[in-house]
């Protein structure tokens, strides 16, 4: 069952993607971490066609109906012929590292980004936190 999220985001709920054909990104990578994470915490018993070590391979496979994978957000592309997917309501990302080396003067353009990484991840932090207000005051109403 698919499902939208405040109007713009079309997501699935993981522990449907059990025993579902898997094409899986074989190089070392976060990616590749993520999917065992994910795998495991829902208990997903993926049955896995292949691995590839190439994203555009893995996007022209499923285009063929080989199977689904799991992409970085930087790879969809509008003009393909898939669907895309968040996982779960609230979505699944990875941590975000701003990793600059230790100076004692830090260029303006680096403080800057910084800054607003920062404001993106407050206020989207802040929405989280009212969303799952809400979420446990409709949950104790129904009690």
């Amino acid at each position: 069952m698919l499902h939208f999220y405040d109007c713009h985001r079309l997501w699935i709920e993981p522990s449907t993607l059990t025993h579902q054909k898997f094409l899986l990104y074989s190089i070392n990578h976060r990616l590749q971490d993520f999917a065992e994470q994910l795998f495991s915490q829902y208990h997903i018993h993926p049955h896995i066609v292949q691995s590839h070590n190439s994203f555009d391979t893995l996007i022209r496979l499923c285009e063929t109906g080989m199977g689904l994978t799991l992409i970085p957000e930087t790879y969809i592309d509008a003009r393909s012929r898939l669907n895309y997917l968040s996982l779960g309501k609230e979505g699944m990302y990875r941590t975000l590292v701003l990793g600059y080396p230790p100076m004692s003067y830090m260029p303006n353009a680096v403080q800057v980004f910084s800054n607003v990484l920062i404001e993106i991840f407050e206020q989207k932090s802040g929405e989280l936190r009212q969303l799952r207000v809400q979420q446990n005051q409709s949950h104790q109403l129904k009690q």
